[in-house]
């Protein structure tokens, strides 16, 4: 069982350094598409009719993909007031319990974020702007994002309940070399 659950960890937390690695490139294509889109419209007096527009898309996929990326790195905001003094092992409960909601809301987003993609690429969706892009490539970062965020918790669960054990089996130790 550690073995595999060592090989998940490897897998899960390789998929999403990598996704997330490769998002963060999205943010010089917004940028981009902004110094675009305010030279066309500034210096040309022409607007770009999509600059706005894809600007959000590009920054709600860069958004939505960096969820895993950041979870993995623990950089999600959390209020350390009281946590920075708990027990390791304290800790690793309240890691436990918060995980449980937000596999909860990973859930929830994966299923309604799923369904927004399947009805919009059916029905194929268009934005009403005057662009009218097609929205389905877009609400595909949704259960995409919300399936690496569902691995993600259940990779730092199974990191928890491993460091947990660890514990356990070090203190065990040092009673039974007090003996």
């Amino acid at each position: 069982m550690a073995k595999f659950a060592k090989l998940y960890l490897a897998a899960v937390d390789r998929a999403n350094e990598y996704v997330g690695r490769v998002a963060t490139y999205l943010i010089y294509f917004i940028c981009l598409i902004v110094v675009i889109d305010v030279t066309l419209r500034y210096v040309f007096n022409d607007p770009a009719i999509w600059g706005q527009e894809a600007t959000l898309f590009f920054f709600g996929a860069y958004f939505m993909l960096g969820v895993g990326y950041n979870l993995l790195h623990k950089r999600h905001v959390r209020v350390e007031i009281v946590y920075q003094y708990l027990p390791q092992r304290l800790k690793k409960i309240i890691d436990f319990c918060s995980s449980a909601f937000v596999m909860f809301f990973a859930v929830l987003l994966f299923w309604q974020g799923g369904w927004m993609f399947v009805s919009s690429f059916v029905t194929q969706e268009r934005s009403p702007s005057m662009w009218g892009p097609l929205l389905y490539p877009y609400k595909i970062f949704i259960p995409i994002a919300a399936a690496l965020l569902m691995l993600q918790v259940i990779a730092e669960v199974i990191r928890d309940i491993l460091a947990v054990n660890e514990t356990k089996e070090r203190m065990a130790d040092n009673k039974r070399s007090q003996k």
